[in-house]
């Protein structure tokens, strides 16, 4: 069974969308008021819930779960194993980049972060961020370009999700190896909840180390 593609019509309009509400943020300068996480998970609802209204009306499927060859807890056991291995990998990039540059998590000190929230953190950056992004990169994007093959979309999509984390501390090492890793996850499930579920555990994870 193949993952889902993304047919032109359903492209085009969710790049268009996604587009338009970033730029409607920026020019708001939403990111920019206070508390800005909690402009920033509205930004996060609209794009999930447009993506969502635009795959159900134009291709009909969201392609979260398949239960065709499958159960549910079989589905959700692999895609906690998904989120294990993840969980490793990320433990492990985290000490070997404070060894190399110890400098970058004297930036990200918990005093820059004590006024925050942490629910508000983890909503926004451990949920919905990571929702919005699955559907937008792997099943939008991702799903758009793999009639190409493998490499071209994982290519594509990744380079993509890079771009808005350019400004994080970590460079672009990190989503460079999360764009891999959830792009070959998607791949070989099938389904969008894999993904997303590597995704929440993996962003969960960060904030908790951060």
């Amino acid at each position: 069974m193949e993952s889902i593609k993304t047919n032109l019509l359903t492209f085009a309009f969710s790049v268009i969308a996604i587009a338009a509400i970033e730029c409607a943020a920026f020019l708001l300068k939403l990111q920019a008021q206070s508390p800005a996480l909690l402009y920033i998970a509205l930004v996060r609802l609209i794009e999930i819930g447009v993506l969502l209204v635009i795959l159900r009306r134009s291709s009909g499927s969201l392609g979260l779960v398949s239960l065709s060859e499958t159960g549910i807890k079989r589905i959700l056991w692999r895609s906690l194993g998904w989120s294990a291995v993840c969980c490793f990998a990320i433990i492990a990039l985290y000490w070997l980049m404070k060894a190399l540059d110890p400098v970058i998590w004297q930036q990200l000190s918990p005093k820059q972060r004590s006024r925050v929230s942490p629910g508000l953190l983890f909503i926004t950056g451990g949920l919905l961020s990571p929702i919005a992004e699955e559907l937008f990169f792997r099943r939008i994007i991702f799903g758009f370009f793999r009639r190409w093959g493998f490499y071209l979309s994982t290519l594509i999509s990744t380079s993509l999700f890079i771009l808005p984390h350019l400004s994080s501390a970590t460079l672009p090492l990190l989503p460079l190896m999360g764009g891999i890793i959830l792009a070959l996850v998607y791949e070989k499930e099938k389904y969008l909840l894999a993904p997303i579920l590597v995704h929440i555990t993996a962003n969960t994870l960060w904030l908790i180390f951060l």
